[in-house]
């Protein structure tokens, strides 16, 4: 496996946030960031990044052991019946008023959810 630095970097990274200390063949070029936590420093990030797209939509999140899919899929559909235009991210599918997507996000990738968000956002403005 790659080190992050090396794989972010041959990636055209310019900044890295990492828990660790910066390598000492570091790229004058990159600017490093030395974190407690990075998933929560990227998921700070990647939520100012996008205007906070949370505040301006309605939000609803079922958790549990069983049922989840059955139970996020009901509420989809009676809202999409009401009018309301909805997106839902499951562990089989994402529905959004962008389209349809059948693969899940990996776990890894989570900051992925703020962009999608911020996209459901830019377009229910640009419906209006």
């Amino acid at each position: 496996m790659q080190p992050i630095y090396s794989c972010g970097h041959e990636r055209g990274a310019v900044a890295i946030a990492s828990e660790s200390a910066p390598p000492t063949d570091l790229d004058a070029k990159v600017v490093w960031v030395r974190v407690p936590e990075s998933r929560k420093s990227l998921a700070i990030a990647a939520a100012n990044f996008f205007a906070h797209p949370a505040k301006s939509l309605q939000l609803i999140a079922v958790t549990g052991t069983n049922g989840k899919t059955t139970t996020t899929s009901l509420i989809d559909s009676v809202l999409r019946v009401s009018g309301a235009k909805t997106g839902m991210f499951g562990t089989i599918a994402y529905h959004t008023p962008l389209g349809k997507y059948p693969r899940p996000i990996p776990r890894r990738n989570r900051w992925i959810y703020k962009g999608c968000l911020g996209k459901f956002v830019m377009k229910a403005e640009n419906s209006r």
